[in-house]
């Protein structure tokens, strides 16, 4: 039994509350170390560092030195920030001196954003890989001919004059550049063709992130090493006598926190338990074997770095730096006792280690064939499902032995019952018969804007499909049930949202299985709430002003009122910002041209085939007073009763009259309509010409309202003499706006 002597020189304690984010980096040239911890502080053991780093996690931390009185380290935040610190170095050797390092924060420069991997560009400078392109730093930032990368690279290497048989065999190029990534790939790029970059997939990990990247090339061999954070090792190599390429692969049986080269074939590793080890490669008789030797005393260490052929400097998981000396000559423990037991109980650690591990993959194992029984469990009832549906009609319960719905639900948003306070969800349900089992699956809603143009973000909430409750009919299990209420925030997003629902299988980090549900656009007539029969009556009473002014009242205290308001300080500060008016239209009118042989069935049922999209009867029955007129408030405005009137004008042209006292909520409501009647617009070819003085107007809409947004992008948002010009234009807009609706019809509408 052996192992590698060593001697701590020097230690001391730093403050971390999370050890293996710490960035232990340094200068073999100015023969200075640092550390950065987890919360951007640097600590040294020979120099004193005043530099005050940004206040941001670090992803990336490398030194880029020229052999000068100047250093340069190159920070790399989460946030994907750059900055550049110019470490400038004063007898740095004479350590026990502890110098001071001359430096602040004016030293940090911030070079480029929306970066997620920097590498080091000889003899000084970065390279900075975004997701599209990838750029130099040396002095100022440049274009490179690398191309971008993804988020998920972590670590690289640049090569040159590779051996001709490596490249032959994997068909890349003598120079380039090499890339690991987190899902186990290691690519490689071509960097001597300008304006066409194409990764070629070289070697492959099963579940593990490619640790380290080496062209190997000696007198003896030559080839590509990678190792795997989970201590996976791969060597593709050929003697130099030789044209044959082999492949060894090799596994130290414990994951890798931290590894590198003292030279040659020689490395240090700290492995899943703490203990470092020398990792050293022989070359005999035509075959790679792999040697471990334990360092004496060394245990528990998250980081390392090799100094020189005989020193190191490792962090333990404690906090404790340590630099150590060691001999890079085994020594024989066969005489020492204790050397012998601390062997062994580093072998039992391993060894523990290892069951845990195969504990975790027979886990996994066992995970993995759950879903895949799921999976095909799913599939067949999928096929039984489609054989048994109708075409052009949906899923039905009856039917195909599943269903799927998506309704709109508004709800008070406290005990107190008020429409003042509405809260609005999406209600999903999924009724299915005993035999499809959806519970390994997860129901992702996506929802996006409807206007493809807009610049709004979408969103998406992943549900788990957990807790099917059994329904009984005449104390037989027919079905399972599943429903939940979906949270939509009406403040973060706005309507109308196209909204996808898709049931997702999450088989591995990168493949997911996906079918389908439903689709449907969301509007805000689909969260309106009935008046009730009290507020009409005081409408009518009293005018629909009157009215709409005590519920804004009331509507304005609970919002000063309501702490939870991250504007909540500001209204208390300035109630009557709440009442001020930019435009007061109370009023607007939709024209359409109808068949005149509709009947007066038809035409009584306008509004409810209007209002009636994902609503109950009884909720309809609510909101529709008689066949021409109906009540409701929006949740987006819930203080502002809205009123429709529909009038036929003549045998075929039909009035739909809106009515509100708030301009915003009776504008909502119109648009709302409006996308609603586009569903049953029909041009008829006899139709068009007379059409044309509407699409005119509609030019000149689209026109005005175009200046209006290069005026208010212009504008900045900023309360300055500008606005009354600002305002101005938006007035004429609007007036555009009411005068194509009371002066033109739409076109033909045709309602079934």
């Amino acid at each position: 039994m052996e192992w590698i002597e060593t001697k701590i020189e020097h230690s001391f304690n730093i403050e971390s509350n999370d050890i293996r984010s710490c960035h232990l980096l340094g200068c073999s040239f100015h023969n200075y170390s640092f550390i950065i911890n987890d919360h951007q502080t640097i600590f040294s053991p020979n120099i004193e560092i005043t530099t005050k780093l940004p206040d941001e996690p670090l992803s990336q931390a490398i030194i880029s030195c020229e052999q000068t009185e100047a250093c340069v380290c190159y920070l790399l935040t989460k946030r994907g920030n750059v900055y550049l610190w110019n470490v400038f170095q004063q007898n740095t050797r004479q350590a026990e001196k502890r110098p001071r390092l001359e430096t602040n924060h004016y030293e940090l420069q911030k070079i480029r954003e929306r970066v997620y991997y920097i590498a080091s560009a000889d003899p000084s400078g970065v390279y900075m890989f975004s997701d599209q392109q990838c750029e130099i730093y040396q002095g100022k930032v440049l274009p490179a001919d690398l191309g971008g990368v993804s988020s998920k690279v972590t670590y690289h290497q640049f090569y040159q004059n590779l051996d001709p048989v490596i490249a032959r065999f994997f068909s890349i190029k003598d120079q380039g550049f090499i890339y690991g990534t987190a899902l186990g790939a290691v690519f490689c790029r071509n960097s001597s063709q300008a304006n066409l970059v194409q990764d070629l997939k070289l070697i492959a990990f099963d579940n593990e992130k490619v640790k380290y990247i080496e062209i190997v090339r000696s007198e003896e061999v030559s080839g590509i090493l990678a190792i795997g954070n989970q201590g996976t090792i791969m060597m593709y190599y050929k003697f130099v006598d030789d044209s044959t390429v082999h492949l060894q692969q090799f596994n130290i049986q414990a994951p890798i926190y931290s590894l590198d080269k003292i030279q040659d074939f020689n490395y240090v590793v700290s492995n899943g338990i703490g203990k470092v080890s020398m990792m050293s490669f022989k070359f005999n008789q035509r075959e790679v074997e792999l040697e471990l030797l334990p360092f004496q005393g060394l245990n528990q260490v998250s980081a390392l770095r090799i100094l020189d052929r005989i020193t190191l400097e490792v962090l333990c998981d404690n906090g404790e730096y340590q630099r150590v000396k060691f001999n890079p000559e085994a020594t024989s423990v066969g005489n020492n006792p204790e050397a012998i037991h601390v062997l062994i109980q580093d072998a039992l650690k391993e060894l523990a280690l290892g069951e845990t591990s195969l504990k975790e993959m027979e886990r996994e194992e066992q995970e993995l064939n759950d879903k895949l029984v799921s999976v095909n469990q799913t599939l067949y009832a999928i096929q039984s499902i489609d054989i048994r549906r109708k075409k052009g009609l949906g899923n039905s319960l009856q039917d195909t032995g599943f269903e799927f719905t998506l309704c709109p639900v508004v709800k008070p948003a406290s005990i107190a019952n008020t429409c003042l306070q509405p809260v609005t969800y999406l209600r999903a349900c999924i009724k299915t018969s005993m035999f499809l089992q959806l519970e390994h699956w997860e129901l992702s809603l996506d929802l996006f804007p409807f206007e493809v143009s807009t610049k709004d973000a979408g969103m998406t909430q992943y549900v788990p499909v957990v807790g099917f409750e059994t329904h009984y009919e005449q104390h037989m299990e027919r079905y399972s049930v599943w429903e939940r209420d979906i949270p939509l925030d009406l403040n973060r997003c706005s309507l109308p949202l196209k909204a996808t629902c898709t049931l997702i299988m999450i088989s591995s980090e990168q493949k997911e299985l996906r079918f389908p549900l439903a689709e449907m656009i969301v509007d805000d007539i689909h969260f309106a709430i009935p008046c009730t029969s009290d507020l009409i009556e005081s409408i009518e009473r009293r005018g629909l002003d009157e009215v709409t002014n005590r519920l804004n009242q009331s509507y304005q205290l609970l919002t000063l009122l309501d702490k939870t308001n991250p504007f909540a300080r500001l209204l208390r500060k300035h109630p009557d910002s709440l009442h001020q008016k930019l435009l007061n239209y109370k009023q607007s009118s939709i024209r359409c041209i109808v068949d005149p042989s509709m009947t007066n069935e038809q035409y009584r049922s306008i509004l409810a085939n209007l209002l009636s999209e994902g609503r109950r009867m009884d909720e309809i029955k609510n909101m529709i007073c008689h066949a021409e007129q109906a009540y409701f408030t929006l949740a987006s405005f819930p203080a502002s009763p809205i009123m429709l009137k529909l009038t036929k004008l003549s045998i075929n042209e039909i009035d739909i009259v809106i009515q509100c006292a708030h301009t915003p909520a009776l504008f909502k409501a119109e648009a709302t309509l409006l996308l609603r009647l586009y569903h049953y617009y029909f041009c008829k070819e006899k139709d068009k010409e007379m059409n044309d003085s509407f699409f005119k107007m509609i030019k000149l809409l689209d026109n005005q309202i175009e200046q209006l947004r290069e005026l208010y992008h212009q504008d900045k948002m900023e309360i300055d003499c500008n606005d009354k010009t600002l305002f101005g234009s938006i007035k004429e807009a609007v007036d555009l706006i009411s005068n194509v609706n009371n002066q033109v019809s739409i076109g033909f509408v045709k309602f079934l």
